[in-house]
């Protein structure tokens, strides 16, 4: 199952994620939850480095599976927009593949 934690400060603004594990849905290759999940991962920590002016963070550990992109200082509008969208598609992804995905709120301190 992947496991997806979403970073929010005090005030409810996204500070960052986590994504780790295989969700297992199929054989690895074929698993269109793990390939959605990653695409939207992937695609997400690029347009902030590609388009927002801010380096936030990302930490990727492909021996175990997990990725993470954290800002230490707020997020400009951009990139809380970007991680606005991606927090909105991890969801919908989340609620059409629950056995598969599992997603936690998550305080950024």
């Amino acid at each position: 199952m992947t496991k997806v934690a979403l970073f929010v400060d005090d005030e409810g603004a996204p500070r960052g994620f986590e994504v780790s594990d295989h969700a297992g849905f199929a054989d690895k290759g074929s698993d269109i939850v793990c390939a959605a999940l990653s695409i939207l991962t992937i695609n997400t920590i690029n347009g902030i480095l590609e388009y927002t002016g801010q380096q936030p963070e990302v930490i990727e550990d492909t021996e175990h599976s997990r990725i993470s992109c954290m800002f230490r200082d707020p997020p400009n509008e951009k990139s809380s927009v970007l991680l606005k969208t991606f927090f909105l598609g991890i969801r919908s992804i989340g609620e059409q593949y629950r056995d598969y995905v599992q997603i936690f709120n998550r305080r950024y301190q």
